[in-house]
């Protein structure tokens, strides 16, 4: 008699089976009922058995197990078939009952690579485990999920055994699981048969590493300016808004504008002007730390947030420095900024501190700009 190979967890159940009964002339084996192939075997053909046990397992269908030996099994060897049948009901060993839509559960699985389907009873135990996303993403092949608890894979099982009994009760959850660097999507819906009844519950997992990343990189994207890749207005201040969550939080909001850059524009070129941007964007970046927030807020305006750390004459000193470097290492036209700079602190509304911080700077530019007249004027009248 020519057997199946094993499709589920009931050829370890057998071996277990067959090892505890001490007969190791033995056959022990499980199948369905009536006169289907057996589901796994041992030992002497199926045909040999001499005592067997049936138990109806739920939406119709009937497994059969059976004992076979050279001998008359006694009251022990009975009570072991017995525990056996009750063994392969408890962990759903046996292959998935009968389901108008198993199958094609089984034919979604296998075209979809970056998925997984899962079906599971009243019990929580699974039933149906598909697609190839299994054991890339939890390191277990179909059939070793066949009978584990909904969930037991998972970092946080409770989260998952909720979404299940919800599926079970007829609601659909959905949510996002991470693991290591991978996002999972994981959805819960009932599964029903003819009537509507609810009889089983179906758990899809599909791997959304690549479109998550796509949907961050079009985040990041709509935060930052395309010339500088600083952040633009919605990023800085969303940025800064963050920052300000904790009571405890204070710092200076910088305001810099560069300087002549309508003059540059006209003179050289907007290339020149855009090259100009950049080196006042770079400046910034070189003169602040990793933990400070910089964006460019309009064509020729910038801002930071910079926490604790540094005061008001040492973050304006910094900053021209790494302006002048940058501008005389590049060989673009002389780039200088206006500086403002206000106090802001938890509480404190952000585009109104960083307004008070525009003012200070357009005091600093009358103030540069009296300063260079008066030395051209100096200089014109000397010898």
């Amino acid at each position: 008699m020519t057997l199946r190979p094993p499709r589920s967890l009931a050829a370890r159940v057998v071996r277990l089976a067959r090892a505890l009964t001490g007969a190791d002339h033995a056959s022990v084996w499980a199948g369905d009922a009536p006169g289907a192939e057996p589901l796994a075997h041992e030992g002497v053909a199926a045909a040999a058995t001499i005592a067997r046990v049936e138990m109806q397992m739920g939406a119709g269908r009937r497994i059969v197990v059976g004992w076979a030996s050279a001998r008359t099994p006694g009251e022990a060897e009975r009570a072991c078939i017995e525990d056996l049948a009750a063994l392969l009901e408890a962990s759903h060993a046996v292959e998935l009952p009968e389901h108008p839509s198993g199958g094609l559960y089984r034919a979604a699985a296998g075209h979809l690579p970056n998925a997984a389907i899962l079906m599971f009873d009243r019990e929580l135990r699974y039933v149906l485990a598909e697609g190839p996303l299994l054991l890339a993403s939890v390191g277990l092949t179909p059939l070793e999920l066949v009978g584990r608890r909904a969930g037991s894979h998972a970092d946080d099982p409770t989260v998952v055994e909720a979404m299940c009994t919800a599926a079970l009760a007829g609601e659909t959850r959905s949510l996002r699981m991470t693991r290591q660097e991978s996002v999972f999507s994981v959805t819960t819906s009932p599964v029903r048969d003819a009537r509507g009844a609810i009889t089983h519950g179906l758990l899809f997992v599909y791997d959304d590493t690549e479109r998550v990343g796509a949907e961050q990189a079009i985040r990041a994207e709509a935060t930052r300016d395309p010339l500088t890749q600083l952040l633009n207005r919605a990023g800085f201040f969303g940025a800064v808004a963050l920052a300000l969550r904790h009571e405890q939080s204070s710092g200076l909001l910088v305001f810099a504008d560069v300087d002549g850059l309508k003059d540059i524009n006209d003179s050289l070129g907007h290339a020149a002007g855009d090259r100009a941007i950049v080196v006042a964007a770079d400046a910034l970046r070189a003169a602040l730390r990793a933990s400070d927030v910089v964006g460019r807020i309009g064509g020729d305006e910038f801002a930071a947030w910079v926490p604790e750390g540094l005061d008001e004459a040492t973050l304006t000193q910094r900053i021209r420095s790494a302006c002048t470097t940058l501008a005389s290492t590049r060989g673009v036209p002389e780039v200088s900024l206006s500086i403002g700079v206000a106090r802001c602190a938890h509480g404190d509304d952000p585009s109104e501190r960083l307004g008070a911080a525009d003012r200070a700077m357009y005091l600093d530019k009358r103030s540069r700009r009296a300063t260079g007249v008066r030395a051209r004027r100096h200089g014109a009248g000397g010898p």
